[in-house]
């Protein structure tokens, strides 16, 4: 059985430097990573991050400790965090994205405490399809995601393959 975390955070890196920050980071993660069995992905707005880590409980017990000290990362926000069977993204140890202004409104609305319900699973539902369609477009050679259209029972259907 793996874990799986969705979170998202604000960034404290300096405006100027954090791309070339943000590029340091991701090549220490990716290998780390495959030291430790943990795949996902991260979407850095440049204002914001969303990462999707999934992998063996310790690992990313461990990992997520690590992330939750890393003073790059404020105001985390957990968005999911369950386990499942399989890994829903099994080829990479950490796929990147870089920052967009739409991708920076999405994950920004998860720091308004007004969504709750029914409006924050779609948005999760959301933030979740973005990352797998980021993911392929960047297998395929395509600069830019298909739009998400996610429904809230996408994400039902997501938490129940994740078994507690």
């Amino acid at each position: 059985m793996l874990r799986f975390c969705l979170y998202v955070s604000t960034c404290r890196l300096a405006r100027g430097s954090a791309m070339e920050e943000v590029y340091h980071l991701v090549a220490g993660a990716r290998a780390s990573n495959r030291r430790l069995s943990v795949s996902g992905t991260l979407i850095f707005s440049g204002t914001y991050f969303a990462q999707y880590l999934e992998g063996p409980e310790e690992n990313l017990s461990l990992l997520f400790q690590r992330i939750c000290r890393d003073p790059r990362h404020g105001q985390i926000r957990v968005l999911l965090d369950s386990r499942r069977e399989r890994r829903e993204f099994p080829r990479r140890s950490l796929q990147f994205s870089g920052p967009s202004m739409f991708v920076d409104r999405h994950i920004g609305q998860f720091f308004d405490e007004d969504l709750q319900g029914q409006q924050r699973k779609l948005a999760v539902g959301q933030l979740l399809q973005m990352m797998r369609g980021t993911t392929q477009a960047i297998a395929d050679g395509r600069r830019l995601p298909p739009r998400s259209n996610c429904s809230g029972s996408e994400v039902d259907q997501f938490l129940l393959e994740s078994p507690a």
